[in-house]
């Protein structure tokens, strides 16, 4: 998603003052209301802002969507911050995220949208808010999907948000599929305690490690459906979901353009497992020096790239850098494999997305977790869509044409 694109006009926006915020123009204020005892899930919830149509409609305008695709943006949405109680390595946990209504619009389908990498507190869904004198965070770009007709959801996920307390488990599948589903369980109890109306069918989309996260979200509730919501299609693009042949990929050449996704992964992974599980000395000492000071929540992707080594014998010990390429590294492998999200037999309509000249998260990864859902004989529901956009970044606007075609397609149809 071309955040920066994005951050641009909003800053412009504000210029203008075309926003509205808590208490302007909303059709209904929320403020940090605590649901009573009966709700298993939800904890808290208080409105954010509105957002008027033109507004979200410029905003679209920069996703490289067809112009006859913006004037269906019909809607003003209304954002509101939910608290929810979830579990990580068995210990309790706050999650958080945010919900997207679209005004004026009768029982609109659920569309959970998972983001996709961030490094800052600032970067978290749920910390996006813009007014006429102020602006902060980063929005995700699927916020703008409610005012197509549906309920966004957007969760945090651990580590951020609410939930700072412990150290982002990224690319680890059951704590990604995790806050999710949570952030859908206490959605569900919002719009019941809201007496908000909404159709129980449920789209997923994601992007890069949202498409990762998409992937795990889509086994679990197929495993464990919501009562009231019914999985309907998913969309998932550019994610690493086989870590090992995203890594097998990307190591086999001496540089990388982008240090800081590899050093996020090993470092995550140290932090869950327990390094006593996985003795390995990996890092150089002066990037194992950099990592508390790095990532610490406060430095996005540019500035933690801008301080590593392109070089990847300059990041990794070369000893360990060697023996992973040989695949030698067998505690890493297992865990590796433990966290693919390529591994299931999906139920649900699943379309795979992926820009032939990504650069980030490479192509052939997604070639391989449509083959292994192939061998899986899940060929009358798998599809894979490889497209031709220049980048990682720009190969976001493709999945989200299509999806915004097949889901309002779907959604005028019983299920």
């Amino acid at each position: 998603m071309n955040v920066s694109l994005l951050n641009k006009v909003l800053r412009l926006l504000l210029i203008y003052g075309v926003v509205c915020v808590a208490g302007s123009c909303q059709n209904k204020e929320i403020e940090n209301v605590s649901p009573p005892s009966p709700f298993k899930v939800l904890e808290s919830y208080s409105f954010s802002q509105k957002i008027p149509v033109f507004q979200v409609r410029l905003m679209a305008s920069l996703l490289n969507l067809p112009s006859h695709i913006n004037q269906r943006f019909q809607h003003d949405i209304r954002i509101y911050r939910l608290i929810y109680r979830s579990k990580y390595q068995n210990n309790n946990i706050r999650g958080s995220g945010i919900v997207i209504i679209p005004d004026n619009f009768s029982n609109p389908p659920i569309l959970s949208a998972q983001r996709g990498t961030i490094f800052a507190s600032k970067e978290a869904p749920s910390r996006f808010f813009f007014s006429l004198n102020n602006f902060a965070g980063n929005p995700t770009g699927f916020e703008i999907l409610a005012s197509l007709g549906y309920i966004v959801v957007i969760a945090d996920l651990f580590g951020f948000g609410a939930s700072e307390n412990v150290f982002h488990p990224y690319l680890l599948k059951e704590p990604s599929a995790r806050a999710s589903y949570d952030m859908l369980q206490a959605t569900v109890e919002f719009l019941e305690a809201e007496k908000i109306s909404f159709d129980k069918k449920l789209f997923l989309t994601g992007y890069s490690q949202g498409g990762y996260t998409t992937l795990a979200l889509q086994e679990l509730l197929e495993k464990e459906p919501i009562p009231l919501l019914s999985l309907t299609a998913v969309t998932a693009g550019a994610g690493p979901y086989n870590i090992e042949k995203t890594m097998e990929e990307i190591i086999k050449d001496t540089l990388y353009e982008n240090p800081a996704f590899l050093i996020y992964v090993f470092h995550a992974y140290n932090q869950h497992y327990g390094t006593d599980y996985l003795r390995s000395i990996i890092f150089q000492p002066e990037v194992a020096d950099k990592i508390p000071i790095l990532f610490n929540r406060q430095n996005t992707l540019g500035t933690i790239n801008a301080a590593l080594s392109k070089r990847l014998d300059s990041v990794f010990v070369p000893n360990f850098l060697n023996d992973l390429r040989k695949k030698r590294q067998i505690a890493w492998l297992r865990v590796f494999r433990e966290n693919h999200t390529d591994n299931f037999t999906p139920q649900t309509p699943l379309r795979l997305f992926h820009s032939l000249s990504d650069e980030v998260v490479p192509v052939a990864v997604s070639r391989e977790a449509y083959r292994n859902f192939l061998n899986r004989d899940a060929n009358a529901v798998v599809s894979f869509f490889p497209t031709n956009t220049s980048s990682h970044a720009t190969g976001i606007s493709p999945m989200l044409l299509h999806s915004i075609l097949w889901f309002d397609s779907l959604k005028m149809y019983p299920k």
